[in-house]
């Protein structure tokens, strides 16, 4: 195989750091609301920034860019240790056979059929999914 046959689309890959920024983000806001209630407000996180407090409330609202090293410098400031880890793709087991729910792909029924993930009955997917979802063919 080629470089080209096995590359990974652009769009995918923009598509998982988004994924992987927004996941991270929630995490660190449900840590800093329970920081908060042992009051560690954003008065605090502030001073232990050395930043105004302004500048931390724009941040936790949403109104600054929150890049990755933003994030570290919040969990930080409430005492967190943020880490990274990574995991083989190739050691994870599919829950189904197409996992990009986003994705405007078209499923592909066939595979998962084999794969035991689904069933269709009446134009309706049915099987590993949260729930029923409409099948045009």
């Amino acid at each position: 195989m080629t470089g080209t046959e096995i590359k990974i689309p652009d769009d995918e890959l923009l598509d998982r750091w988004h994924a992987f920024q927004l996941k991270t983000w929630r995490q660190l806001q449900k840590i800093i609301e329970g920081a908060k209630s042992r009051g560690l407000d954003e008065q605090y996180i502030a001073e232990r920034l050395g930043i105004d407090v302004e500048q931390v409330n724009n941040i936790l609202s949403g109104e600054s860019a929150v890049s990755i090293r933003v994030m570290h410098n919040l969990a930080r400031a409430i005492n967190f240790r943020p880490e990274m880890n990574f995991i083989d793709l190739n050691k994870v087991v599919k829950a189904n056979y197409y996992s990009d729910a986003f994705s405007e792909k078209p499923i592909r029924l066939v595979k998962m059929r084999k794969a035991g993930a689904v069933k269709v009955a009446n134009g309706t997917l049915t099987g590993m999914l949260d729930k029923k979802v409409e099948v045009k063919c």
